[in-house]
């Protein structure tokens, strides 16, 4: 049956996408508890990308089953996701490495369904939640490209 134009595929889309980023996610953890080096290091990207699971996928379950805190958190996570990709892969380039950003593209796909306006729910348990999960969002987006940036350097 083909899609018509007021079928919301958000939904089902941005957890899809969420869910497949937990995968990366899960290759990460094991790629850290795998590789050598300062044990420090590894503790603190272990932390990280396990506060990131733990978020992707609570955020893909609320999405699915269509909480209103769930959509404009994922928009502004999978927007993370999207800009943070593109930052990693320019920072790449930069030290002559070729990095082919894949949640960057699984974003961009999950963005393009009609995810409609960023709106916070209205003011009340839903509105307090979509707010933690925003700065979670921006937390468990920003922090790995953080502490990459910082284990490159150090």
């Amino acid at each position: 049956m083909a899609a018509t134009a007021t079928e919301d595929r958000f939904p089902s889309r941005g957890s899809t996408v969420l869910l497949i980023l937990m995968v990366v996610v899960l290759v990460g953890i094991a790629v850290v508890l795998l590789a050598g080096g300062p044990v420090g290091v590894r503790i603190v990207w272990f932390v990280t990308l396990s506060t990131s699971l733990v978020f992707l996928f609570l955020l893909a379950r609320a999405l699915r089953a269509g909480r209103s805190w769930a959509r404009p958190v994922a928009i502004l996570e999978l927007w993370l996701v999207a800009i943070t990709g593109v930052i990693d892969t320019i920072l790449a380039l930069t030290e002559n490495r070729l990095n082919i950003p894949i949640g960057t593209f699984l974003a961009i796909y999950a963005l393009a369904a009609p995810a409609g306006p960023f709106r916070l729910p209205a003011a009340g348990a839903e509105r307090q939640k979509a707010i933690v999960g925003c700065i979670v969002a921006l937390a468990t987006s920003v922090g790995p490209l953080l502490v990459g940036v910082l284990a490159a350097r150090g």
